[in-house]
């Protein structure tokens, strides 16, 4: 082990006196605030204005939401699971403490999952309370919509009786088990598996007299990498984490700018949009030919010499100005595979992204912190974090650890926690070790699809999704091309009934959450293949795709919009507008894009690129597109009828 130097004492001291004490949530508050003490902990933006909370007026925070909720939780049994769903916010950091403070245990609930979901979880954490940002109706439950003011200051007296346990669930609605409990202890080892990083990369937590560190919150709290990567450890660390405005992706940049943010954590999702958008405005500029220089330069393909005006740091200054600013010193992606074209691109301007590894049910586990460009080409995702174990088992990855999950959720019982005999969680991601210790990840074991925003897609979960449309004998999700796909059996294939099932397919794919959305649609009147117990073998229609594509029909059709009440002149106007939005936002020839063409389905759009288009739209008809409209308008026509029927 390396000598620890005197600039990172302060967190190993810090570190070792949590690890010595009864290693409860408590106790990482209390020291947590004590580190921070007149340190700046929160920036948020309101009614246009960057605003502060420091560490030492938390407390004071948590104290009277503390107060509202004992009142308001008065009927709601101690000990009990809440939930909360919530965007991130300082609110939230209050909420979730307010919680622990008076005796109850978060669930935390993603705020972008629906209905169905939201009543599943509260149902299987046995929750009879649950704390929104709006108004909606959960079943049976109590709902507590946010009030809270920042600047509420009441004198009151609490009653500290803390809970010490945490809920985290991933998405989905099966029986099977998706919530998955962390205690004090489990949440005070993931802080101590920081312990070796600084050795490898001191950016990741460099001390205040090097600078302070401005971390963005765009990972939702709510999911484990968002919670332990960056609202645990950088609070930890005495850093100021940074809330967005928005998810458009103007006011993430924007953001960046304003507050100068060091440190980025996102999904692969943001990192390839930033990438598009990065090289479109290059073409734009005819600047194509030196990015690609500068792209060699440091992918080491030609010499300085060769780059000539590429090798020269402005050029990297130039083009951060226009992206995340130019003072990011650490930027991490997780969740999924990873673009090697989008590293290539983040490496040569000066923002090389490291991979991280993690799930729900064990935590942050290791990180790639290694700043070389080979290292983080080949998705490895590093060493395992300290006090961390990895071990292969016919080519899964195996991993044991005291900061995994305490116990699984279900039914409102918690339950012995999902490892084997000798304490190993079985992770069914399929990799290997490398000769330094440093992981490599090949893919998923079975029929999980991990989408672009790292979250989880459970394929017989999307199976039920489309079950029982009339005309259909058997229909399979499955994986092609690292994309998400949907294949239906249909014997009667006359136009009719093939028109009718078409529509009522996507109709039915727009209802899904972005990330769960399948890209390829396929008709087929073969039978799916399947194996000895009549189960469908979703690994093999990918490869009967590419074999025997002539068995296979892509639908591709839409039902068709008429403008007849309208100008033409004008129609034609707005619909050269929006496919000429369409295509630049997708980075795709124009001419490539048809009226009726899906922005998901058919030009493999991403939610990013949507809330870019969508924030440009609105711009440009600021009276005319609203927010409720998000995910229901996907084609040029439908965009083009929507804005005509309501100017």
């Amino acid at each position: 082990m390396k000598e620890i130097k005197k600039e990172f004492q302060p967190f190993y001291d810090l570190a070792n006196e949590l690890m010595q004490g009864p290693r409860r949530i408590m106790d990482i508050y209390k020291l947590t605030l004590t580190n921070g003490n007149k340190k700046i902990a929160f920036k948020y933006k309101e009614n246009k204005k960057w605003q502060k909370i420091h560490y030492s007026e938390i407390n004071d925070h948590v104290l009277t939401l503390a107060a509202v909720l004992n009142d308001k939780l008065k009927n709601v049994e101690k000990n009990t699971y809440v939930g909360l769903k919530l965007k991130n916010s300082p609110k939230w950091v209050f909420y979730l403490y307010a919680l622990l403070m008076i005796g109850y245990k978060p669930l935390l609930i993603n705020i972008n999952e629906d209905i169905d979901n939201t009543t599943h979880l509260i149902s299987e954490a046995g929750a009879n309370a649950v704390i929104l940002e709006t108004n909606e109706q959960i079943p049976n439950c109590l709902s507590i919509v946010d009030e809270y003011d920042y600047f509420t200051n009441k004198d009151v007296a609490v009653t500290q009786m803390w809970e010490n346990k945490i809920a985290f669930a991933t998405s989905g609605t099966t029986k099977e088990a998706r919530i998955f409990v962390y205690t004090g202890n489990n949440l005070c080892e993931q802080i101590y598996a920081a312990y070796t990083i600084p050795f490898e990369n001191e950016h990741f937590m460099y001390p205040n007299t090097v600078g302070q560190i401005n971390i963005l919150a765009m990972l939702p709290f709510s999911h484990i990498f968002g919670f332990v990567a960056v609202l645990l450890w950088y609070t930890f660390f005495a850093s100021t984490i940074v809330f967005l405005p928005s998810l458009k992706p103007a006011d993430i940049i924007s953001t960046c700018q304003e507050t100068k943010i060091t440190h980025l954590y996102a999904v692969p999702l943001f990192w390839d949009t930033l990438v598009k958008s990065i090289v479109r405005s290059m073409e734009k500029k005819k600047k194509s030919e030196l990015l690609n220089r500068l792209i060699a330069f440091h992918n080491g393909q030609i010499t300085r010499w060769e780059a000539g005006f590429a090798s020269r740091k402005f050029i990297q200054k130039i083009i951060q100005k226009q992206t995340l600013g130019t003072n990011i010193k650490l930027t991490i992606s997780g969740g999924s595979k990873f673009s090697k074209k989008t590293q290539e691109i983040l490496w040569a301007i000066g923002y090389p992204v490291h991979n991280g590894y993690g799930m729900t049910e064990i935590g942050i586990t290791s990180v790639a912190l290694n700043s070389s460009y080979d290292n983080l080409i080949d998705l490895n995702v590093g060493r395992p974090l300290y006090n961390v174990e990895y071990k292969m088992d016919k080519g899964e990855l195996l991993v044991k650890s005291m900061q995994m999950h305490s116990y699984a959720l279900m039914g409102g019982e918690e339950r012995p926690p999902l490892v084997d005999d000798e304490g190993y969680f079985h992770t069914e991601d399929m990799a290997y070790i490398k000769d330094d210790g440093a992981l490599t990840l090949l893919g998923k074991k079975d029929n999980v699809y991990i989408s672009s925003n790292g979250e989880n897609v459970y394929l017989e979960e999307l199976d039920s999704h489309f079950a029982n449309i009339s005309g259909v004998d058997e229909l399979s999700s499955f994986i092609h091309n690292d994309l998400l796909s949907l294949v239906l059996k249909v014997a009667n294939r006359n136009s009719g009934n093939v028109k009718r099932i078409e529509k009522e397919v996507v109709i039915m794919n727009t209802k899904l959450p972005t990330f769960k959305q399948v890209k390829n649609i396929y008709f087929t009147n073969q039978p799916l293949p399947k194996n000895a117990s009549l189960k469908i073998k979703k690994y093999e229609i990918g490869a009967l795709l590419t074999s025997n594509p002539e068995y296979f029909v892509r639908i591709s059709s839409y039902e068709t919009i008429t403008f007849n009440e309208f100008d033409p002149n004008e129609v034609e106007k707005i619909k050269n507008y929006l496919t000429s939005l369409f295509a630049d936002v997708l980075n795709i020839e124009k001419n490539k894009i048809g009226s009726g063409m899906h922005f998901f389905i058919d030009l493999g759009g991403d939610s990013f690129s949507y809330m870019n288009l969508f924030a440009i739209i609105q711009a440009d008809y600021p009276d005319v597109l609203d927010d409720k409209e998000i995910a229901k308008l996907n084609t040029v026509d439908e965009f083009a009828y929507y804005l005509l029927s309501h100017k």
